[in-house]
């Protein structure tokens, strides 16, 4: 019987240790009194090709920032074992997003200097692992330099999405923070799924460096007691 096996035959009430890494604290600073981190949100692995559980080189080394596993924060869950029945529908129930981008554009230097990038887009589709849907089409780093969120609120279809000024950081490799001035994201082509239509016609940036403000759309309620332009209450007299 293999490891993963004998994990997933363990008695209700043992407790189980889920073992994560997170955030890459690396310091980049080029002096001692400087402490710069590249923005890394989450480690991965570099693909094994020693099969799953491998401890390699690949195994030890983050593909999104190339630092050692060991510069990740490590994070440890203790969850006590409880006999639930399973539902197909559990694992449907998570939903994650990735938000703004935090990927330190001036670690070098010392300073802390990210793009504007407010919200992830992958390049090719959410569902697979492939290097496009790790690539946000926005800023172009990978998806797990932004922020990642569990189960956040729905969205209801009465909201109204605009996207005001833009907040794209065109010197965030120095360390600073200048933005060009765009004050409302006006699409080139209409309003679609298109490359173009994702494009700033005003200051040719994406539209996910604009910022994104929603707004509820307030529903019409209807009064029993009144109808405005028809008097049925007095059509018997």
């Amino acid at each position: 019987m293999s490891k993963q096996q004998e994990a997933a035959v363990k008695e209700v009430g043992s407790v189980v240790r889920k073992r994560r890494y997170e955030e890459c604290c690396k310091n980049h600073g080029p002096r001692k009194d400087r402490y710069t981190t590249d923005g890394c949100q989450e480690f991965m692995p570099l693909p094994s090709t020693q099969g799953e559980g491998a401890i390699t080189i690949g195994a030890l080394t983050c593909t999104v920032c190339g630092c050692h596993r060991n510069f990740h924060r490590k994070k440890e869950d203790l969850k006590k074992l409880v006999h639930e029945p399973s539902s197909p529908s559990s694992s449907s129930e998570i939903n994650i997003q990735y938000e703004e981008c935090c990927k330190n554009h001036a670690a070098l230097r010392g300073k802390y200097g990210t793009d504007g990038c407010k919200e992830f887009m992958a390049t090719q589709g959410q569902g697979s692992t492939s290097t496009g849907a790790l690539t946000c089409a926005a800023c172009g780093c990978h998806r797990n330099f932004h922020r990642k969120k569990v189960n956040p609120k729905p969205s209801p279809s009465s909201e109204n999405v605009e996207y005001e000024e833009c907040c794209k950081n065109h010197t965030a490799n120095r360390g600073e923070y200048g933005t060009d001035g765009c004050m409302e994201f006006m699409s080139s082509e209409g309003e679609g799924a298109a490359t173009s239509s994702l494009t700033c016609v005003v200051c040719g940036c994406h539209r996910n460096f604009h910022r994104k403000k929603v707004e509820k759309k307030e529903k019409e309620v209807s009064s029993p007691y009144y109808s405005y332009g028809t008097n049925s209450y007095d059509s018997d007299y």
